[in-house]
């Protein structure tokens, strides 16, 4: 399976949520912010835990799987 590239569009992080990001995955296209809306970003999906990130960030949509 790692030919199957998942990638995650994680609304931009606000930054009371920012230290629910594993330091690992944080991104500089990845910025603490109080409008989540701004912007998306997408990191790989085998860097982290998906399920336990989303849970975290109390993130329900924006999953998308591509080949």
């Amino acid at each position: 399976m790692d030919d199957l590239d998942i990638r995650v569009l994680i609304p931009t992080i606000r930054s009371s949520e920012w230290s629910a990001v594993p330091q690992a995955v944080r991104m500089k296209s990845m910025q603490p912010t109080r409008n989540p809306e701004l912007s998306c970003v997408a990191v790989r999906a085998k860097e982290f835990d998906i399920r336990g990130l989303h849970q975290r960030l109390n993130i329900s949509n924006s999953i998308q799987a591509s080949r």
